[in-house]
């Protein structure tokens, strides 16, 4: 029994030692086919890599086609001459209905004549008129309270030299002195009226011209009245002697005139005095 066993060992033994002999030789046969496979696929791996460097660049993609440009159908002959007239004509409308510093002169006949149509319009209505005659009634008030003004310095120097050495004589002179200046007063406010008054002449002269302005006898004796009462005023105070004394007279002839102008051209006054003679 102790032979077989020994006999089994013996053969375990050497089956143990041929199969690590065995696994040796497997182990170094495939490091051998590894060492050369290796340099084998190096190879195939450089000629492929020279293989692809060697094919040329792949062509660039097709551009889209372009679509080439058509020229645009040319009109008929009459066709673009009538397009060229429709622009020129529409160039014209353009620039004449556009306002220029060039095409506006307000000195031109055309202006001027505007100007003057306007002018008596404007003069002509019933609310200027009605300004103006105020104004007239307002001058022949002033013109009035500056005669009993005057008569009232008159009366009261005439008193004071009377009284003279007596006290109340300077309460005489007191007076002559108020008066005297509310005389002043209403000399200034009728200067004021009658510039007032012959500016509105003056517009009238210009806007009718002289031509007819002198065929219409009112406008004519109110100019005239206006413009000789205004260089009366003011020179008033520097008249003596013969020119005071007919300053003084014109003062009744500015009270006549504009008491006419009042009751037979005021709109306020004539158609209660004058229906027929008011002004329209």
């Amino acid at each position: 029994m102790r032979g077989t066993a020994r006999v089994l060992s013996l053969c375990l033994l050497s089956l143990i030692l041929i199969s690590c002999s065995t696994a040796e030789e497997v182990n170094h046969a495939s490091e051998q086919t590894e060492k050369v496979a290796d340099p084998v696929h190096e190879n195939v791996v450089r000629h492929e890599e020279e293989r692809v460097q060697q094919q040329p660049p792949p062509p660039p993609p097709p551009s889209p086609p372009v679509a080439e440009a058509k020229e645009p159908a040319r009109p008929p002959p009459q066709q673009a001459k009538q397009r060229v007239e429709e622009k020129k004509n529409t160039s014209s409308e353009s620039k004449a209905s556009l306002p220029t510093l060039k095409s506006f002169n307000p000195f031109s006949l055309h202006e001027v004549k505007k100007w003057k149509k306007n002018t008596l319009n404007f003069l002509h209505k019933d609310e200027v008129h009605a300004v103006k005659s105020a104004l007239v009634m307002g001058d022949v008030a002033l013109v009035v309270t500056g005669i009993q003004l005057q008569l009232s310095i008159f009366y009261e120097k005439m008193q004071a030299a009377q009284l003279l050495g007596n006290p109340s004589a300077g309460h005489h002179e007191h007076l002559a002195h108020v008066h005297h200046y509310r005389e002043h007063a209403c000399a200034q406010g009728s200067i004021a009226i009658l510039s007032i008054l012959l500016i509105e002449n003056l517009a009238v002269l210009w806007a009718t011209g002289w031509k007819k302005f002198i065929k219409k006898t009112t406008q004519v004796t109110d100019f005239v009245v206006v413009a000789t009462s205004l260089v009366l005023e003011l020179v008033f105070d520097k008249l003596t002697g013969f020119e005071r004394i007919v300053a003084e007279l014109w003062r009744f002839v500015r009270i006549v005139h504009g008491s006419y102008e009042t009751f037979f051209h005021s709109p306020f006054v004539a158609p209660l005095v004058a229906p027929d003679k008011g002004h329209h």
